[in-house]
């Protein structure tokens, strides 16, 4: 009697002990694709910010010298109309209405 009840409690310790190890495992797998999920998270923001500025150097670059051209009109443009903006608006000879 003795004999299977240490039997008994022998089972039921391995029991726990491998319940406790299924745990740990499960609880190390899901830490793992916690893991994998934030790094494959990284890894795709970083491809698309890698992406994007390897397309937008060359639009840069268009809008660069789209800015420098209309720069230049701008400044011309300023230029034509700076002794049209001195003028005075009215005649210096006309008579104010009273």
């Amino acid at each position: 009697m003795k004999h299977d009840a240490i039997q008994k409690w022998l089972g039921w310790v391995v029991a726990v002990i491998l319940a406790v190890q299924f745990y740990f495992v499960k609880e190390m797998l899901a830490a793992e694709l916690m893991f994998a999920v934030a790094f494959v998270a990284l890894a795709v923001g970083f491809a698309i910010f890698y992406g994007l500025s390897a397309v937008g150097r060359p639009i840069i670059r268009v809008a660069e010298s789209l800015a420098k051209s209309a720069t230049r009109i701008v400044e011309s443009a300023i230029q034509f109309l700076d002794p049209v903006s001195r003028r005075p608006f009215r005649q210096t000879h006309s008579q104010s209405v009273r």
